[in-house]
């Protein structure tokens, strides 16, 4: 037997390279049965990370929007009539405790999520509840409302009694300092929690200070991993954060809601996914093992069977380009990589007289003698189109060049600036890059319509930006004249050439269309451009750092030229008509809202309320409030 191996694996480079296939086969499985494991894992943790997120930022929000409501709920019973009668009164006043009472107890059964409102007038010493009207010293309260309403904390986690049940309860608190008062709104925690199917899926809420929120938070607010997690978030940075405890083969999600200050925290167990990656491993381990011994055999029985006919083809290939006749050489490889070269070669060829093909429809030449009609007609159908459109690129560089280096440089700049163009553009035109010369490169735009939509001014954009950060090149072009046939490209191609070197006078950063050059004048082209300013402006009045030098960033135009157009067309300065605008429109907001100056300021992009007091003030001769007091005699 041992005799039989060591001839099998001599006698023949075909076998021992069977062999080696089937070796490589195993290799190879093993790597790509891993990967895909590996993959399908990553997918899974990956959907739980997004699921998660989602989930988690519902929550948040969902918790947030029942904030807002109970702050509006606070307003409303704070400004109602009953209210206001029991804050304001010295004495206990049976009456008013009454339809007080009868108030709150509406405003509770509107809010299913409510669990009760009280009111507490410290100078009378008297709390109504909606669930109850109950007399006594405000001392009844308990420790925790009356510590937070002295630190000035308007959101506490506390456990009350309700129906005989113990049981968590948010209390959103305010306190009415002119009166002397509190209004203390207490929230059923189960909007803020969420749970799926039994115990797998969970979502626990805990306060800043790591207590329970609610009823199921209980179980972790003990657990080590958990309250080392929020101690090292409160000492870090919040927001959202993973953490994965690879030993309990769980994952911890965490997001953090400033308004509430709470923690909101999704647990998902990944164990039952271990048990079966390991099974599915196993299996394909198996089924690997077999795939060898499948391979080794089917050497052993088909390889004599094959070499002979193979090693005659083979040397009929080397006999055909002159080389020496098959020796040790394996057989498999000699003719891969002649297929390979054939191929590449073919490839070459085939780009080359494509390149041709295109340089010289923009030329107007005649493609050269040994290229065939059959071969040119065929790239004719291939670029067909009912309009064509050259945009000419010019590329400079933004170093010098010695001579001896300067072709190659130009050459890679070329080779640089064809590839990214047929990206960029790619995505939104059919088009083909070729090179035209040393310094340019021509986009052959293949259209549809008469038309080129403004989507290659943004394209350009993109190209230009980009070679000026990574190659350290410049780039400026022109859009020559759309035409309808192939043979007229050459007029396309001679129109943006005229218009590239009209652009060295304007500026290498402009972009020059030959087809609105000669339809609009200079006029009409800065009175778009100041509209479309003045459209961006009243869309960004509330960004404080709205300004020439943001707008220079999204028209791709200098600060300077910016500001010289806009002042020339409308005849004040860009951020004089910016400031116009904003005292506008707080002057509208102050007549037909009831918006607070800081908040009607920060709304139309002032800085800080002062500031914009003071310019308010100095432009109408009072100050908001005073504006808005005399509007609304």
């Amino acid at each position: 037997m041992k005799k039989y191996f060591r001839r099998l694996m001599s006698t023949s480079a075909f076998r021992r390279s069977l062999f080696g296939y089937a070796l490589t086969i195993l290799l190879v499985t093993v790597v790509i049965l891993g990967t895909m494991f590996g993959v399908l894992a990553m997918d899974i943790r990956e959907y739980g990370v997004d699921h998660s997120q989602q989930l988690l930022r519902q929550l948040v929000m969902t918790s947030e929007r029942i904030k807002l409501e109970v702050d509006n709920l606070i307003s409303t019973i704070t400004t109602e009539s009953n209210t206001q009668q029991f804050v304001q009164s010295k004495t206990d006043n049976k009456m008013n405790n009454f339809y007080l009472f009868l108030h709150l107890r509406e405003v509770t059964g509107v809010y299913s999520y409510v669990a009760d409102i009280s009111v507490v007038n410290f100078s009378s010493g008297v709390t109504v509840h909606a669930t109850g009207a109950e007399e006594g010293e405000p001392t009844a309260l308990s420790e925790p409302i009356r510590q937070a309403l002295k630190d000035g904390r308007q959101i506490l986690v506390r456990a009350v009694t309700i129906a005989g049940k113990k049981q968590n309860v948010v209390s959103f608190l305010q306190y009415l300092p002119y009166n002397n008062s509190a209004i203390i709104v207490d929230v059923f925690t189960d909007g803020f929690g969420y749970s799926i199917g039994t115990a797998s899926r969970e979502v626990y809420v805990l306060d800043e200070s790591g207590e329970a929120v609610t009823q199921n938070a209980r179980e972790i607010v003990d657990g080590v991993t958990v309250a080392q997690r929020l101690t090292e978030l409160r000492a870090g940075h919040t927001g959202q954060q993973v953490y994965d405890d690879s030993a309990g083969r769980r994952f911890y999600f965490f997001t953090y809601s400033e308004k509430l200050g709470w923690w909101f925290v999704d647990v998902q167990d990944y164990s039952q996914f271990y048990s079966n990656f390991t099974r599915a491993a196993t299996v394909c381990l198996v089924v690997a093992l077999l795939l060898l011994a499948m391979c080794v055999l089917i050497s052993v029985l088909f390889s004599h069977k094959l070499q002979k006919p193979l090693r005659q083809l083979v040397n009929k290939c080397r006999a055909t380009v002159g080389a020496e006749e098959l020796h040790d050489e394996d057989e498999l490889q000699f003719i891969d990589k002649a297929i390979t070269r054939v191929e590449h070669e073919r490839y070459q060829s085939e780009h080359y007289v494509q390149a041709q093909f295109l340089r010289n429809l923009m030329l107007g030449q005649e493609m050269p003698f040994f290229v065939s009609r059959e071969i040119t007609e065929r790239f004719g159908k291939k670029f067909h189109s009912a309009f064509y459109c050259v945009l000419l690129i010019e590329i400079q560089p933004m170093k010098e060049l010695s001579e001896r280096e300067r072709a190659e440089e130009y050459k890679i700049y070329r080779y640089t600036v064809c590839n990214l163009a047929d990206e960029i553009f790619g995505e939104d035109f059919s088009c083909k890059t070729v090179e035209t010369g040393e310094k340019t490169v021509a986009v052959l735009l293949m259209l549809e319509q008469e038309t080129v939509s403004e989507k290659y001014v943004l394209c350009f954009r993109q190209l230009k930006e980009f070679v000026e950060k990574q190659v350290d090149i410049s780039v400026n072009g022109s859009l020559g004249s759309v035409v309808d046939r192939q043979n007229e490209i050459c007029l396309s191609f001679t129109k943006a050439k005229q218009y590239l070197e009209m652009s060295r006078l304007i500026g290498r950063d402009k972009l020059v269309d030959s087809n609105n050059a000669s339809n609009s004048n200079y006029q009409e082209k800065n009175e778009k451009l100041v509209e479309s300013i003045e459209e961006y402006a009243k869309l960004n009045l509330s960004d404080p750092g709205l300004s020439l030098k943001s707008l220079s960033q999204n028209f791709g135009l200098s600060t300077t030229y910016l500001g010289k157009i806009f002042k020339s067309i409308r005849g004040v300065s860009f951020s004089a008509y910016v400031t116009q605008c904003r005292l506008e429109r707080s002057c509208a907001a102050l007549r037909e809202t009831n918006r607070t100056v800081s908040e009607i300021a920060e709304q139309v992009g002032f800085s800080n309320s002062t500031y914009f007091t003071t310019v308010f003030k100095n432009a109408y001769g009072v100050t908001p409030s005073a504006y808005r007091n005399k509007t609304k005699e």
